[in-house]
């Protein structure tokens, strides 16, 4: 037991400035005390004013920020690991509001036990769960939140919005890996695997409470459903791990076998998906949930399938 560990909570932005701003109001409102954790603040290639607002901030914690040119989320991660004056890195997402009770439960975790990876839990914000890819986001998370109640101490699909882990620990396992990582998806599935065969378990803590303020439009839908399929292709060579062993991985099936024969086409490809786009968007303006959950469920697989092939 290490009463002693303090953390640094590093926040990697870019041009979100309301939702840093939100992120860091609940993080003001922490059960533990203003001296057990710092925030730090990695501006990741950021030109809009967050830096002018960080400077209005007093926090009762300490507050701290760095600049960097832009390299992505792992990179930057990696900076504010560089960068952190604690032993505990608690690596956060810039639109999330913290439960109270998060920080401590991060803490808790690494007091009562030596080398470990946290995964903290958050589910979508209640305002922000209403379009297809809100929903089928949420539901990804909360089943992969389940597998790990299910299987403690494994779990092979990390979501880096919300994890900890002890400084050493993270520069023994290597920290995120930018040069195979840089776009949307699995950098830090690809950490957690590398923290699993160091011999670090992932264990969860859903005490570690944060609602995620996420919003993604169409065109981003898709974008991050081909970002997907090619980090995922990735983390089957780097990794030799089957697809179908991560959250949402697998792909088989007829749909999966027709979009990858109209992936042959990529200009024709990009254009039904555009169609299957203008279904989502339809569906979201007046459909019950489960129509548009397979609307964006159906959107997503189709651009993953063309990203595993564009590997």
């Amino acid at each position: 037991m290490n009463d002693l560990l303090r953390a640094s909570v590093i926040i990697p932005p870019r041009n979100r400035r309301a939702l840093l701003m939100r992120t860091l109001d609940s993080l003001e409102r922490q059960d533990a005390a203003a001296d057990e954790y710092e925030v730090l603040v990695v501006l990741d290639g950021t030109d809009d004013d967050s830096e002018t607002w960080l400077e209005r901030r007093r926090p009762a914690h300490a507050l701290r920020w760095v600049r960097q040119r832009q390299g992505g989320l792992a990179d930057a991660r990696n900076t504010g690991a560089t960068h952190a004056a604690h032993d505990v890195l608690l690596f956060y997402d810039d639109d999330m509001l913290a439960d109270r009770a998060l920080v401590l439960a991060h803490l808790s975790m690494h007091r009562s036990r030596d080398d470990v990876l946290v995964q903290g839990y958050y589910p979508m914000a209640p305002e922000y769960l209403k379009g297809g890819a809100a929903i089928a986001y949420d539901r990804s998370h909360r089943g992969a939140i389940a597998a790990m109640e299910a299987s403690p101490g494994g779990g092979v699909t990390i979501w880096g919005g919300n994890i900890s882990i002890r400084k050493a620990t993270f520069d023994r396992v290597g920290g995120f890996d930018p040069k195979n990582f840089r776009e949307y998806g699995a950098e830090d599935t690809d950490f957690g695997l590398r923290a699993i065969a160091a011999g670090v378990p992932v264990v969860l803590a859903k005490q570690a409470l944060a609602l995620h303020m996420r919003r993604v439009g169409y065109a981003s839908h898709r974008r991050q459903g081909f970002a997907e399929g090619i980090s995922l292709g990735k983390l089957e060579r780097l990794h030799g791990t089957r697809l179908e062993a991560i959250n949402g991985g697998g792909v088989g099936g007829a749909f999966d076998r027709v979009s990858g024969a109209i992936w042959a086409f990529p200009r024709i490809a990009d254009g039904l998906g555009h169609v299957l786009s203008g279904g989502m968007w339809l569906a979201d303006r007046g459909m019950p949930a489960p129509v548009k959950l397979r609307m964006a469920r159906a959107v997503h697989r189709f651009y993953k399938v063309g990203g595993l092939l564009h590997r």
